[in-house]
């Protein structure tokens, strides 16, 4: 699995306009400003593509890959858990659909459709026949259509890239994540864990959550029990890498304590000051996890995350890049000249204390200043690592 944290980006995917939440390449440019300055190199991805379906006309019914199965440039089926006829015959009936006139249409969510492998020069993209969205199943496919260099490796796990994080030699996998695996397959948790190990090619696999389940937090129509104190990891949990000095993984964690500690000794208004959302769940849900990364002996600096009409506004939800000594964070800003909200003035506590967190462990911040399009995110259920998918870094390397 390509680390979430070694390396320079040089490779990234954002996906515009998007469904569902509608969104246009400029409201992108902050993202992209960032990146340009970098030399990175993006992609995008269009409503509408002028996408080849000459795989649809492919013959499936033999169990074996056709000889003239071009487009597939060498998949990866080595311990893939999955019989590859499945995920073609998935492929063949979603091309179908799209060959009768239904529109190809992607969520703006680039994070979650596929897993990034690391795999040397080439791209790897590992996809899962359980696909999270539907809507962005044939994402990975149009991506291997376009890159010379990129290549598919189907799963029968459930994926979702939100829920998934990696160091050097670790995967971390919220619990969530791994109880819909259980019951898709049947299986046990040491199970599931041992199948995401051979599949993402690491040496451990750790869950990140609570122990016994609760109650989603903010509140949602369905009333399924969750085992994480936020809807994916990436919402409450930075990797930092390996801090030379101390001797320990840095872990930056999502605090809704250190929130409203933070606000209490900034506010000088007269007015009270609006509080953080919360709820006795999720603080000890996040307590407990604290607790794990201490026993595992990390070095874990406590982040805020503030919550105000059902909305969660995270700092954990960014984009990390170490390089040796290099330590650099991408950061989502919510400060905007549209203040709507009268939400301003906390964030701009708020992001000062952030920046004095990373800065404590030697991380140059960068903030990313699209405010109105992050709260936009935010509303939606995620910010700038939702939006965006890391595809390819540099050369990776620990102080």
């Amino acid at each position: 699995m390509l680390s979430s944290v070694y390396g320079e980006i040089e490779e990234i995917l954002l996906v515009f306009p998007g469904f569902y939440t509608p969104a246009s390449a400029q409201e992108y440019e902050a993202i992209t400003q960032v990146f340009d300055q970098k030399g990175t190199v993006h992609q995008f991805v269009l409503r509408d593509p002028n996408f080849s379906i000459r795989i649809a006309q492919a013959d499936f019914r033999d169990e074996k890959i056709p000889a003239h199965w071009q487009h597939f440039r060498g998949i990866n089926v080595i311990d893939a858990q999955l019989d590859l006829p499945q995920m073609l015959l998935r492929w063949r009936d979603e091309l179908l659909n799209l060959q009768n006139g239904r529109l190809l249409r992607y969520s703006r969510w680039a994070q979650d459709p596929f897993v990034t492998l690391a795999s040397g020069d080439a791209i790897l993209l590992l996809q899962s026949l359980a696909s999270q969205r539907a809507i962005d199943f044939l994402l990975p496919l149009q991506l291997a259509e376009a890159g010379a260099q990129i290549l598919l490796k189907p799963t029968r796990l459930s994926l979702q890239g939100g829920n998934m994080l990696c160091s050097a030699d670790r995967a971390y996998i919220g619990r969530d994540l791994i109880r819909q695996n259980q019951a898709l397959q049947d299986l046990t948790e040491e199970e599931v864990l041992a199948q995401f190990s051979q599949v993402l090619g690491i040496r451990e696999v750790i869950a990140v959550g609570c122990e016994m389940p609760m109650e989603k937090w903010p509140p949602t129509r369905q009333k399924e029990p969750t085992w994480q104190p936020f809807f994916h990891i990436d919402l409450f949990l930075t990797l930092g890498g390996w801090d030379a000095e101390s001797e320990r993984e840095i872990a930056f964690l999502g605090s809704p304590a250190l929130t409203n500690a933070s606000l209490r000794e900034s506010w000088n208004q007269s007015q009270a000051a609006p509080f953080s959302e919360s709820h006795p769940d999720v603080e000890a849900a996040c307590a407990e996890i604290k607790a794990r990364f201490l026993q595992d002996d990390f070095w874990v600096i406590d982040l805020p995350i503030y919550c105000r009409n059902k909305v969660c506004y995270t700092w954990n939800n960014a984009l990390v890049e170490v390089v040796g000594t290099m330590r650099r964070v991408y950061l989502p800003s919510y400060l905007t000249h549209n203040d709507d909200e009268a939400l301003n003035h906390v964030f701009e506590i708020l992001e000062a204390r952030v920046q004095e967190c990373y800065n404590s462990a030697g991380f140059q911040v960068v903030w990313i200043r699209s405010g109105r399009f992050f709260r936009m995110l935010a509303s939606h259920g995620g910010s700038l690592h939702c939006a965006t998918k890391v595809l390819r870094r540099g050369k990776e390397g620990r102080p």
